[in-house]
């Protein structure tokens, strides 16, 4: 399945979005000890109307920001652009 992000969104892949497992017990995400306010995640689909981002840049993506979504099997966020922070850069 492709997913086309429409107007101003961004699909990135997430794989933190997959919770932990110690033995037979789930952990999610919110309840690690060491979860952060966001992570560094690679765009891989951007809606025509997106300027600043495109297919390949990694980007910042806060905790709380987009949808889940799965994506052939891969957890994914889809967001807006606005929602976006800031992109890394290579020097």
């Amino acid at each position: 399945m492709m997913l086309k992000p429409l107007n101003h969104r961004v699909l990135v892949e997430d794989p933190q979005l997959l919770e932990r497992k110690v033995g037979s017990i789930i952990i999610p995400e919110g309840a690690c000890e060491d979860a952060v306010d966001g992570h560094w995640v690679k765009c891989f689909a951007v809606g025509p109307k997106v300027r600043d981002i495109k297919v390949g840049d990694t980007i910042f993506l806060t905790r709380y920001s987009g949808h889940r979504v799965v994506v052939d099997g891969k957890p994914c966020v889809l967001t807006v652009e606005d929602d976006i922070n800031s992109i890394q850069e290579d020097e």
